[in-house]
């Protein structure tokens, strides 16, 4: 590069540095010391281990929360569902119960209709075999 001339600037290290300073004549800036280097790092290692643990912390509490409100709102659509389920079988039971009681209406009708016809067409002793039946019970 040739040689050095004074007042100009050249490439030493990290950056430019004027011509007439060397590494050796450069004035000592005190860093901090290894002790303090360590010190400062596992006071930042605890920060960041700590601050881990609170958001570890934090999510396993958003993670019970949210498992507690899908339970809740399972519990109440299972409840829902089963709410239904209840008003549906009780509306079969109802029809089947009408049902059953148009059929025996139309049982006792019929029946009613035979013991007329049977007491307007047999003599009034035969109607004793028919262990005390009448029309109007």
């Amino acid at each position: 590069m040739g040689k050095e001339r004074s007042g100009r600037v050249r490439g030493v290290g990290f950056g430019p540095t004027p011509s007439g300073r060397s590494g050796s004549n450069l004035p000592c800036v005190p860093g901090p010391s290894s002790t303090e280097t360590v010190q400062r790092m596992i006071a930042l290692e605890n920060s960041m281990r700590d601050q881990l643990a609170d958001s570890e912390q934090r999510h396993q509490q958003q993670l019970a929360e949210a498992l507690a409100e899908a339970k809740r709102e399972s519990d109440a659509r299972h409840e829902q569902q089963l709410a239904e389920a209840m008003r549906e079988s009780e509306t079969r039971h109802q029809q089947q119960l009408d049902e059953t009681k148009r059929e025996m209406a139309d049982t006792k009708r019929r029946m009613d209709e035979i013991v007329a016809f049977f007491q307007k067409n047999m003599p009034p002793t035969s109607l004793t075999d028919y262990s005390g039946y009448s029309a109007t019970s």
